[in-house]
């Protein structure tokens, strides 16, 4: 992918990652709130409902390969899920990227959290894992985020703010905490949809949820 004029590695895609349960809230998203705050919950809801799933770039690797792309983006799989860190707050997710043709290489692993800000929208917080290695594949075993503490993460410098559009939603840098990202905040970093997600310039088709 392409930052500042530059290709950026698989590793760091997702520094740029309850179904039911959510359902449920969502339901319950009424009461004395605010009109503008109930379609702004009701909206994060949606959106995670959408996004947990298994992901893959494998179509735009092989166009790259057909089209004798250079660079090529790496072949990689990506895997969202939602976790219980009651720690990091309400709403959090494990994302893990390993390469498509190796599943034990594991290119990356964060943990995004998610919170509704008053007049701000929906802010997505960014964390990198001190010991990946003791998360690894956690989508498999997810009771081990129950444990997770701060100490065991460490917050990445910028956040983002999601905005929806039609059946789009769509992540930039929060200028009020990226101030250097500030004339390019209006530019996408991840944008999720039914079908995919996009993390900056690589493109993932969902494969299952």
């Amino acid at each position: 992918m392409v930052r500042g004029g530059r290709r950026v590695g698989p590793a760091a895609l997702a520094a740029a990652l309850g179904c039911g349960a959510l359902l449920a809230l969502g339901g319950c998203a009424g009461g004395g709130a605010a009109k503008g705050r109930q379609f702004t919950e009701n909206n994060l809801l949606l959106m995670l409902t959408i996004l947990p799933g298994r992901y893959d770039n494998s179509a735009q690797a092989e166009l790259d390969v057909r089209n004798n792309v250079h660079p090529q983006h790496e072949s990689v799989v990506l895997i969202i899920t939602h976790v219980y860190a009651p720690r990091l707050g309400k709403y959090v997710y494990y994302a893990q990227e390993a390469a498509a043709d190796n599943p034990n290489r594991i290119l990356a692993q964060r943990v995004w959290a998610f919170e509704l800000k008053e007049k701000r929208g929906v802010q997505q917080t960014l964390y990198e894992l001190v010991e990946p290695a003791r998360w690894r594949d956690g989508y498999l075993n997810k009771d081990l985020f129950t444990a997770l503490q701060f100490e065991d993460v460490q917050l990445e410098a910028c956040k983002l703010l999601w905005v929806k559009n039609g059946d789009t939603f769509t992540a930039a840098n929060d200028p009020k905490i990226c101030p250097a990202s500030a004339a390019s905040s209006t530019v996408p970093e991840i944008e999720l949809t039914a079908g995919g997600i996009s993390i900056r310039d690589y493109k993932f088709v969902r494969k299952g949820h």
